[in-house]
């Protein structure tokens, strides 16, 4: 009879682990202090939907690693203002190091360590799945001390597939020599993490909430962060049984 796979829990980065949030409104303060004198008065909000709408269409580009983080940031600002000229040299220096700034400024989210903690004295093998470039992912996880706290990391460039698609989510689990039914899925995003990890065919999934999102439940739990590692050992101890 062949032994079960261990037990596994693969947690989401951004705003699940790590408070990217927060950093990225830092980084929109200071794109608007830069850019704001090179435009006429009335043209911000134009901009911005410019910016943003760059992002929503062609973030999957970069995330998959089929565009680098340099073209993507020049291209990005070009679009923004076209409409009123181009970006000099210095000022698209000094917007991509205002991201780069985010990355740096982001920190954990109070209780990651001992939920990671908990998690790894109870033997369960632990995950990071995340959309984004490789290279800024990597860096966060190693930053902070997360790339030493889990067993692999696996990024949409990594995967050549953006969350919710499942190819990241098998990656993942492949890496960890384990099954989608002996795996709980940690994140807050509901379409990302929580209803691509049913996708999937995961056993379960935890939906962080942070304050301000509505309550919502799937085939899982609901939880802050500080509190989950009891509810996710009560978790796998239900999937354990049940194989």
């Amino acid at each position: 009879m062949t032994a079960p796979s261990s037990m596994a829990v693969l947690f989401d980065l951004d705003d699940t682990l790590i408070n990217y949030s927060s950093a990225a409104a830092k980084e929109r303060e200071s794109v608007h202090r830069l850019v704001r004198p090179h435009l006429p008065a009335d043209a911000m909000d134009g901009f911005w939907e410019r910016y943003e709408g760059h992002l929503a269409r062609h973030h999957v580009e970069v995330d998959t690693g089929r565009a680098t983080v340099a073209d993507y940031r020049e291209s990005r600002l070009r679009h923004a203002l076209e409409p009123w000229g181009k970006p000099s040299p210095a000022l698209a220096a000094a917007v991509a190091l205002c991201a780069d700034m985010t990355a740096a400024r982001v920190e954990l989210h109070a209780g990651v360590n001992e939920v990671l903690g908990s998690l790894r004295e109870a033997g369960v093998r632990l995950g990071i799945i995340t959309n984004g470039p490789g290279s800024i992912q990597n860096a966060k996880c190693a930053r902070l001390g997360l790339a030493a706290a889990v067993d692999t990391v696996v990024t949409s460039q990594d995967a050549g597939r953006t969350k919710p698609d499942a190819a990241v989510f098998h990656m993942a689990l492949d890496r960890l020599a384990t099954s989608p039914d002996r795996c709980v899925v940690v994140g807050d995003s509901w379409e990302n993490d929580v209803l691509g990890a049913i996708r999937a065919g995961v056993g379960a999934a935890v939906h962080i909430r942070r304050p301000g999102t509505p309550a919502r439940t799937a085939d899982g739990v609901l939880g802050q962060l500080p509190r989950v590692d009891r509810e996710l050992l009560e978790l796998l101890e239900v999937r354990r049984g049940g194989n």
